[in-house]
């Protein structure tokens, strides 16, 4: 099978499809977000933010523009997904269904994981995005998700989510957030962690977890929380 532009453009419903279901899935889960994530979502805005299916630089499945008052103002998917499905398919010998199924699951998936930036917008207010910051805002995309999916009986999502994960230094911080545990007004753990970071500056309650982990004596925790060294060296960041 080659890929062709015929090929491709067969893609292109099943891809916007999964962009449809994904956001009427993301406004479902939001009744859950505070509870299991611990920052008030953006509901308002997720309800009402249109979604761009449009060329985005090589690379990037999608994007949330987040500005400094804490709110998104866009939201991108890439229209690269067709074409991914299709190389996918060519790649492994399958048919264009299981094409239309793959393109669907990437269009979904992606368009989940920038809503959950949407909801969990406010984090970002009066912030400069440094890498750490970065790290606490993907953990809400990336294992916050996870959690969800978990608590919602979502296990083959929530597999996806876990084996797709883009962000592996996100990921990290969410586990010692909730293993060492975080403690702070807001709570204990991953989602007291972002239950601060709404009510504060981010240097807050990464302080008090990296204070936490000195004390435990976590050194790796520790030097990535204090200085912002990246706890795996190959991690690379992604959209």
């Amino acid at each position: 099978m080659s890929v062709t532009s015929e090929m491709v453009r067969e893609l292109f419903p099943a891809s916007i499809q999964g962009i449809k279901d994904g956001r009427a899935e993301s406004i479902a889960e939001s009744r859950y977000f505070k509870e299991k994530v611990g920052v008030t979502p953006d509901v308002y805005t997720l309800q009402t933010q249109p979604i761009q299916f449009e060329p985005l630089q090589q690379g990037v499945l999608g994007v949330t523009n987040i500005d400094q008052s804490g709110k998104a103002v866009s939201m991108s998917i890439s229209t690269y997904i067709p074409y991914m499905a299709a190389r996918a398919a060519k790649y492994y010998g399958k048919s264009i269904e299981w094409a239309k199924g793959l393109a669907y699951k990437i269009a979904k998936d992606t368009t989940e994981h920038e809503d959950y930036h949407i909801m969990s917008a406010s984090l970002a207010k009066g912030e400069r995005i440094t890498p750490k910051v970065r790290d606490a805002m993907e953990s809400v995309t990336t294992r916050a998700r996870y959690k969800v999916a978990k608590a919602l009986g979502k296990h083959e999502k929530a597999d996806w989510i876990k084996r797709t994960n883009p962000y592996p230094a996100a990921w990290y911080l969410s586990e010692i957030a909730d293993s060492i545990p975080y403690e702070g007004p807001s709570g204990t753990g991953h989602k007291g962690f972002l239950g601060d970071a709404e009510k504060e500056r981010f240097y807050k309650p990464f302080s008090r977890l990296a204070w936490s982990a000195t004390k435990k004596g976590w050194r790796k925790a520790a030097n990535y929380l204090s200085s912002g060294r990246q706890p795996q060296p190959s991690y690379a960041m992604a959209a």
